[in-house]
């Protein structure tokens, strides 16, 4: 079996301009290649995880999702980092599916895809529904930014500001 980091896209690893769905849009944060290309030495394959209610809402189509996310893979491919991965959830929140987070449907159908052992793998997000998404697949978590939370499920395995901090914490447990 394989393990996995799994990334939520917007706020974590993209700014988020609200719906973000346009390469005019498209803005990586600071430090996201440099970042994610310390985990290119590593066994660890890195999976994409993002809801997308944006389609459901009609604010695009999934071909406008499908066009920033080849701009976004171009870009990681083009500065040495592989992307083994992309799932996106286009429902509403109110749609009761089991791939939105933080329904853990799309870890699930990604470890099936790629062989992933889901209790040696993790997850980065910085919302309450990326950890509670990741502790019900039964990944590590780990949430980018502050936390105010006082719920257990959404209390995460680690807390940090910046994603190099949580690649420095899954790189510790080689």
């Amino acid at each position: 079996m394989r393990r996995a980091v799994f990334f939520d896209r917007d706020n974590t690893l993209n700014k988020d301009a609200g719906y973000t769905h346009t390469i005019e849009e498209y803005q990586l944060l600071p430090s996201v290649l440099s970042t994610l290309k310390r985990l290119e030495k590593t066994n660890f394959l890195k999976i994409i995880i993002t809801n997308q209610s944006g389609i459901a809402r009609g604010y695009y189509a999934v071909e406008h999702f499908d066009g920033f996310m080849t701009h976004m893979l171009n870009d990681f491919k083009g500065n040495g980092v592989t992307i083994d991965g992309v799932y996106h959830c286009a429902h509403l929140p109110d749609d009761s599916c089991n791939c939105r987070k933080p329904q853990p449907g799309m870890f699930f159908q990604a470890a099936t895809d790629h062989g992933v052992d889901l209790s040696i793998s993790w997850s980065v997000g910085n919302s309450h529904s990326d950890v509670v998404a990741g502790k019900r697949a039964g990944v590590r978590t780990i949430m980018l930014g502050a936390s105010n939370t006082v719920d257990e499920e959404a209390t995460p395995h680690h807390s940090v500001e910046t994603l190099d901090a949580a690649v420095d914490i899954i790189m510790g447990t080689q």
